[in-house]
Parts: C-alpha cells; structure tokens; sequence
C-alpha cells in the first residue's frame, strides 16, 4: 500500500499554531497539531526518519507527493531564518559521489572497538558519519534529550 506521509512544523510566529508540528497521511491531517517542546524551539531540528520493513523514499523538495490543503513550503524551500546550512564534510569526492562503509557484526562481537580503531587509523571522523545505538544516543544528548 503506498501512503504518503508528511510533517509540517510550523514557525509562522502569527500563526495560532505557531511552534507545532503535524502529520498528514495522503495529505489529510490526521489529528490535532503537537507543541514542539521549549527546549526544541528556536534551534536547529534534523529530519530523522525510523522505519521497519518498509520501502522509503524522502522528499524534501517541491512539488509535495501529496498536496496539502494549504500552501507551505518544503524543506529544500524553507526561508534562509529558518534554517541552519551545514558546510560539505571534507573528504568527498569532487564529482558529488559519496564513499558508505556497512559495518555488518553481532552484537558485542568487537564491531564498536573495530570501528573506534578504523577511525583512529584512517581520521575517518571527518569523512564518515557512524549509524548506531551508541551515536543515536549521542545525537539525542546533543539535541537536548535525556537518557534513561
């Protein structure tokens, strides 16, 4: 079944809804807008997406996949206040193309001391972007989330 779904965060500061986040599914709003938290206001969000056995495809560009019933922009459109533009890592390659490492182990197996020596060896902090549990939690210190 292909449905799909958006997220509006809306920083319209006259807007009733100001500070407040949607959902829509095929374009229709499904249930009544969320407050961003204070501690996430006026600070830099990052789209994230998690998903279980589903095929995706993220659009942050213009046209929507699916209208809304209203005129908004997309992320790729957003006023330049409302975004913070990070630089190009180093370590790219000059034709755009990028370098994705998988690192497939089990669990405490030796893949978190394998990766902590592969970066050291090849200053790779610079070029890559480790995915797992341990910079997850790392990311969500940083964004101002608590851990449990």
């Amino acid at each position: 079944r292909q449905l799909v779904l958006s997220v509006l965060l809306n920083l319209i500061p006259e807007s009733p809804n100001c500070h407040t986040f949607s959902l829509f599914v095929n374009g229709k709003r499904v249930g009544r807008p969320q407050q961003l938290p204070e501690a996430l206001r006026e600070r830099p969000l990052y789209p994230t997406v998690n998903f279980k056995n589903v095929t995706l495809h993220a659009n942050f560009t213009a046209p929507a996949m699916a209208p809304l019933p209203f005129k908004c922009r997309t992320l790729h459109d957003a006023a330049q206040e409302d975004v913070e533009v990070l630089p190009e890592p180093e370590g790219n390659q000059p034709d755009g193309r990028h370098e994705v490492i998988f690192l497939i182990g089990l669990p405490t197996n030796g893949t978190h001391a394998f990766l902590e020596e592969f970066q050291k060896e090849k200053q790779a902090s610079a070029r890559f972007t480790e995915l797992s549990a341990a910079s997850m939690k790392h990311w969500a210190k940083l964004s101002g989330f608590w851990s449990r």
